[in-house]
């Protein structure tokens, strides 16, 4: 019975036979048996603590099974320890004593970290980490103390190539950086089995690292509108993405970079590319925005000479309509791209940006 629950347990004992025919209506109770039959075996007398993870995804199958071990282990000493999302609704994962019999003797609501105990935990734990990497881990972190450990413990190994230092020297293409074994284990299960579909939204939604709605992403990817809601509606039911006045965006900033960063590098600058030359197309002639934006993606992509032109062109449009800023912040990252004549352009811009900024 105990292999009907865990079939590896053939792989570490061959000798198990194969579990006995039972009719489908008698499964859950064989499986609860064999359930229980493990934990007392396992816990040998001692007390007993059961957990259990997203309880607001248990199917009832699961919920039933729950019950019948949970009955028999009313007279032992066993706490059973449930973790869930909170919708906006409410905790409607919650049954109190609802028909699966189960209902939660406490409840405890935790919120997210404020940024000041963000800091304090971030202090704590990397005591050395300067402001613009402590301050990384806390935008990265959202107030997760989960996320903010693996973030730490990624710095203090990887330093220069973690994910908090790429993102604060803004580094956007990090090609070196892979996420660690903890990361991949903790999203794991948000993305196995995720459609093609799915996996080319998320993908497109991370290069272009902001808010999209599904309207755009069909016209940048020249796809029906229908193949992306569906495969947007999928991404949200796993809690991937989430709706932001109409537009999609990752739930999180930490799956945001797992996907980015666990790409393959040429699925990445192909993303880059193809969102830069679909942003150049559709820009109007005063669109200084969408043409800097092409510039970013043009320079991820390594495609120099696109990016300094795009940058150049959008700047240019930027100081006239009184941005010089945005325009300073493009220039500024595309310094160095190219050399000799072609540099120079870039070069006056910026300084013509500077002094519309008053600093000469």
């Amino acid at each position: 019975e105990a292999s009907r629950v865990c079939p590896g347990l053939r792989a570490v004992y061959p000798g198990i036979p194969e579990e006995p025919p039972a009719p489908a209506e008698s499964v859950r109770l064989r499986v609860g048996e064999a359930l229980y039959r493990m934990l007392e075996t396992v816990a040998d007398g001692a007390p007993v603590l059961l957990g259990f993870d997203d309880v607001q995804h248990m199917d009832p199958a699961s919920r039933d099974v729950l019950f019948l071990v949970a009955r028999r282990l009313e007279d032992t000493r066993t706490m059973v320890v449930g973790a869930a999302r909170s919708t906006e609704t409410g905790t409607a994962w919650q049954q109190e004593g609802g028909p699966e019999g189960l209902s939660w003797q406490q409840v405890i609501a935790l919120a997210p970290l404020t940024g000041a105990e963000t800091a304090e935990l971030v202090d704590l734990l990397a005591p050395k980490a300067g402001d613009d990497i402590a301050g990384k881990i806390t935008d990265l972190g959202q107030g997760n103390p989960y996320f903010i450990e693996m973030l730490v413990g990624d710095w203090e190994r990887h330093d220069a190539a973690s994910l908090v230092a790429a993102e604060a020297r803004g580094d956007g293409t990090g090609a070196s950086w892979q996420p660690p074994s903890t990361l991949r284990l903790a999203f794991e299960r948000h993305y196995a089995g995720l459609s093609e579909p799915a996996r080319g939204l998320l993908q497109l939604l991370a290069v272009a690292g902001r808010a999209m709605r599904t309207n755009e992403m069909s016209s940048l990817v020249g796809k029906a509108q229908s193949a992306i809601d569906d495969a947007a509606i999928e991404s949200i039911d796993r809690g991937i993405l989430r709706v932001d006045a109409g537009a999609l965006t990752f739930k999180n900033e930490m799956h945001r970079a797992f996907t980015y960063y666990t790409m393959p590098e040429n699925a990445r600058l192909f993303h880059h590319s193809r969102l830069a030359a679909a942003l150049e197309a559709s820009a109007a002639a005063q669109d200084f925005r969408l043409a800097l934006e092409a510039g970013h993606h043009y320079r991820l992509a390594g495609m120099h000479a696109e990016a300094v032109e795009a940058a150049s062109r959008g700047s240019r449009m930027a100081i006239d309509r009184g941005a010089p800023q945005e325009a300073e912040r493009a220039l500024r990252a595309i310094s160095g791209l190219l050399s000799g004549p072609e540099g120079y352009r870039p070069q006056l811009l910026l300084g013509e940006s500077l002094v519309r900024q008053g600093r000469h």
